[in-house]
């Protein structure tokens, strides 16, 4: 198993999810 090109590309520039406020989406506005 190998992540999806664009998970990767994410996760290298530090867009984390809920943990980092962005990701795939923006979770700065809650």
């Amino acid at each position: 198993y190998f992540p999806c090109p664009k998970l990767r590309q994410l996760v290298t520039a530090g867009r984390l999810g809920n943990k980092s406020g962005i990701g795939v989406y923006d979770y700065s506005t809650d």
